[in-house]
């Protein structure tokens, strides 16, 4: 985090960032609700970190217009028994972020 405070790495103003977050939570909670992110009773944050980055990837390239379309994929997504075990144990292993973060990017990414 000390290396990317001034967004360095990522080559886009804070400005475009921040609306890029504000749009991915916009979409996922006009789609989903309250319930995002949330398998069973509490948030799991490894599941909120790779449906925001594959949503946000996505919203890069398109909106997405349907949500139909979406709860299906995010329903997929979260029944997915690579991503189950991505986002329930070793969360904070490379192989595990980097797995979990490509398939929500991958079920994500036709939306329309």
């Amino acid at each position: 985090m000390r290396e990317n405070r001034q967004l360095k790495k990522e080559g886009q103003s804070a400005s475009v960032l921040t609306q890029l977050f504000e749009n991915t939570i916009k979409i996922i909670h006009n789609c989903i609700g309250t319930g995002a992110f949330k398998p069973y009773n509490g948030l799991n944050a490894a599941i909120f970190d790779a449906v925001m980055v594959g949503v946000a990837r996505h919203l890069q390239r398109g909106e997405i217009i349907h949500c139909n379309s979406f709860i299906q994929q995010y329903d997929n997504l979260i029944k997915n028994t690579d991503f189950i075990v991505a986002s329930e144990s070793g969360t904070a292993s490379n192989a595990s972020v980097q797995n979990r973060i490509k398939l929500a990017t991958d079920a994500f990414a036709n939306l329309k």
